[in-house]
């Protein structure tokens, strides 16, 4: 892309040069007949869509040009009477080019009008952009999320808690006379059993009196 002033040429026929007042000053090209032509030497840099355009003044509605690249046509140009032959306007067109060096030329199949110059543009949005070197992001693992569920209640059955014989810190209840007038049972003294053979009893639980493995003094009675 880039501006070519129009008396750059390093080819030409039957053009002459004049002092422009266009903004920039310099000179433009004019007093163009019908086959004049001009050649320019351009480099391309990417292959790629451009703007082309062309800075024209003219009294006439008669002008046309041409541009060709290596002898293909590129574009034509239909020149607008602007109102003047230093009256410049700018037109414009898209078209292709392909990288490299190459030959550039301006035909005038009808003259009748200046040009000052032309230029190469990238089209917005294709301009040649070098890709970003991404780094990898890593998304956080988020747990998922657990609604609670209502959990049934487990149903725990009462147990009945083992009567278990009071103990010395227990309380105890004095016992009730006995009537006088009752006779005496007779009561009968087990024999002993040595505790180192005799069966434990289970705890929690309960145990009677009578079924002691060894004893001092004691009698038993019915009850």
């Amino acid at each position: 892309p880039g501006l070519i002033q129009a008396e750059e040429y390093c080819d030409e026929y039957g053009v002459q040069l004049e002092t422009t007042t266009d903004s920039g000053g310099g000179q433009n090209i004019g007093f163009l007949d019908t086959n004049d032509y001009t050649e320019y030497n351009i480099d391309v840099s990417s292959s790629d869509q451009y703007k082309l355009e062309a800075r024209v003044a003219s009294e006439w509605l008669t002008g046309e040009m041409q541009v060709k690249v290596d002898a293909a046509l590129l574009a034509s140009f239909s020149i607008p009477n602007t109102g003047g032959w230093q009256s410049f306007t700018t037109i414009s067109t898209t078209v292709s080019l392909a990288t490299g060096t190459h030959r550039l030329r301006l035909e005038f199949p009808n003259g009748g009008f200046n040009l000052n110059w032309i230029s190469f543009s990238l089209v917005p949005g294709n301009s040649p952009t070098k890709s970003p070197t991404l780094s990898p992001t890593f998304s956080p693992t988020v747990p998922p999320t657990y609604l609670p569920t209502a959990a049934s209640t487990p149903t725990i059955s009462p147990t009945k808690a083992p009567s278990v014989s009071p103990t010395s810190s227990s309380p105890t209840k004095s016992p009730t006379p006995r009537p006088t007038s009752l006779p005496v049972q007779p009561t009968s003294n087990p024999p002993a059993v040595d505790c180192t053979s005799a069966s434990s009893f289970a705890v929690p639980g309960y145990l009677d009196a009578d079924q002691y493995c060894d004893q001092r003094g004691l009698s038993l009675e019915a009850t």
